[in-house]
């Protein structure tokens, strides 16, 4: 003879007493102990999200200075992580664009050497460059994309100009020369490894030259939720001046901030075993 079929009230206290035993193996598992995940259950309100606790996320490694645990947040549907120590925000990873949605966002940006307006722009890149490294000199423009401005205008100056970029002007002899000046504008913001970035262009520089780095940098997180410069989706990573005070200080480099986005490093006319 066939059980008789439990009542459906019986199947409901079942279902409850097998997710209550769920829900304790996951606090288990998260908590470290039967007696911290009894615990939780007990208080109101956390037992809900204890499976997932603020500290048990992941954390990461600054991209410039490698200082641990970098802050993760949220602006709108994106995650960053800001450090702790030079304040560089990064934009998650997995956000990063394809390596051909990037080349066409490129294709996007109006960089016309003989744009008006566009090297009005550079103007103030040009002077605080010039007075820093005047010509002649042997100059590399780095992260030139597909119209070198700023290379045209130091070539009209009469510097002794080379361009590169990995995409637009890929020329990798000029990665092995050494130079008295570097450019490098509105590039910073797009170099997924900035550290290994910075120390390349670093390494090319002849003792007492000049790097010049322009790039939007960031006053607060409060302002940065609302910056329409990150909205780029090139744009990976947001240095703050602090960024480059704490680079120059691990690099022994003198330090100046000629314009808001602007900052110029100057290597020591000698060098140190290290470089």
């Amino acid at each position: 003879m066939r059980s008789p079929c439990p009542s459906p009230f019986a199947w409901i206290t079942l279902w409850r007493s097998h997710c209550r035993a769920a829900f304790k193996a996951v606090l288990v598992a998260a908590l470290g102990s039967p007696q911290r995940a009894c615990a939780c259950q007990r208080i109101p309100g956390l037992s809900a999200r204890a499976a997932h606790p603020v500290s048990t996320l992941p954390t990461k490694a600054c991209a410039l200075c490698s200082e641990p645990g970098s802050d993760s947040f949220r602006v709108g549907l994106k995650r960053y992580w800001a450090c702790p120590r030079c304040q560089l925000i990064a934009l998650d990873p997995s956000y990063y664009l394809s390596a051909e949605a990037e080349y066409q966002e490129y294709l996007k940006h109006d960089n016309d050497p003989d744009s008006t307006a566009y090297r009005r722009f550079l103007q103030p890149a040009l002077r605080a460059f010039m007075r820093a490294c005047p010509s002649p000199a042997a100059v590399l423009d780095y992260g030139c994309g597909p119209g070198p401005a700023l290379a045209t205008m130091l070539g009209e100056a009469g510097y002794d100009i080379t361009t590169y970029d990995p995409l637009f002007a890929h020329h990798p002899q000029a990665l092995h020369k050494r130079y008295r000046g570097i450019t490098c504008t509105e590039v910073a913001e797009h170099w997924q490894q900035p550290g290994p970035e910075l120390q390349r262009l670093w390494s090319m520089l002849s003792p007492g030259g000049v790097l010049l780095i322009q790039t939007q940098m960031v006053i607060s997180r409060a302002r940065f939720a609302h910056w329409q410069y990150r909205n780029d989706p090139t744009h990976v990573h947001f240095f703050a001046q602090h960024s480059f005070v704490i680079w120059a200080q691990s690099h022994q480099a003198e330090l100046h901030f000629p314009a808001p986005a602007i900052a110029l490093l100057r290597k020591a006319p000698h060098e140190s075993a290290e470089e």
